[in-house]
């Protein structure tokens, strides 16, 4: 089965060709290895594709008994970006929040960008729901803006 497809791109019109293979005929190429529960993900301003990871479960800080077990807190959320074929961690130490009896944590949930030099990273955590750090790139990756904000969006 072939189908085509024109896109009209500022003005010019590109026509794609489109075969449907067979099922078998399709295979999955792992790029990124060891994240640490990834989540969300975003192609950065200069083509870095960027990798939220809500953490490791190490408990570095303080717990809570809550209605299924404890909830631990650490900074063991990070991002990280595949550039060129090289992965590498850009930032690291963000919050993340551990539950001992699921097993489960939460921490950076997602990432977008507006422009070249603005990251913004949705922070999930028990209790404080749509928590946003902003965070700022330079030339060498990115680093973390001082303080963690209470609102969905945050300026740089």
């Amino acid at each position: 089965m072939t189908s085509l497809m024109r896109v009209a791109v500022g003005g010019v019109c590109l026509g794609v060709l489109l075969t449907a293979a067979p099922s078998n005929a399709q295979t999955i190429t792992q790029v990124m290895s060891g994240l640490d529960a990834p989540r969300g993900l975003a192609w950065g301003p200069e083509g870095g594709l960027y990798v939220t990871e809500a953490g490791d479960g190490t408990r570095t800080g303080p717990c809570t008994a809550v209605a299924v077990a404890t909830n631990c807190y650490s900074e063991t959320g990070k991002i990280s970006r595949l550039f060129h074929g090289k992965q590498e961690r850009v930032v690291t130490g963000l919050p993340s929040i551990f539950n001992t009896g699921r097993g489960d944590i939460v921490g950076p949930n997602d990432i977008s960008f507006q422009g070249r030099g603005s990251a913004f990273v949705t922070i999930e955590s028990s209790g404080f729901s749509g928590r946003s750090m902003c965070t700022t790139s330079s030339e060498n990756g990115m680093t973390e803006a001082p303080g963690l904000r209470r609102r969905r969006a945050c300026g740089c």
